[in-house]
């Protein structure tokens, strides 16, 4: 059985720009094929996976993670 997701793909300012509804078996699955859209398209930057309220993953953007502190000799 499989349930409803949204991907929301993000431009450049973080800000949502398309959504697709994806039909996945599990969250596992879900965030693959947020991934794989990600990909495909290439024109955004980032993306969310949701489940109703839920966020299930989050596919941010480099320029927006933070940096690990650096270590220090």
């Amino acid at each position: 059985m499989t349930q409803a997701y949204r991907c929301y793909l993000l431009d450049i300012g973080n800000r949502i720009a398309a959504v697709k509804v994806i039909e996945c078996r599990d969250d596992r699955a879900a965030k693959r094929k947020g991934k794989e859209i990600l990909a495909a398209c290439g024109i955004y930057s980032g993306a969310e996976i949701w489940d109703r309220g839920r966020r299930v993953h989050a596919i941010v953007p480099n320029a927006l993670r933070p940096k690990a502190p650096a270590k220090s000799a």
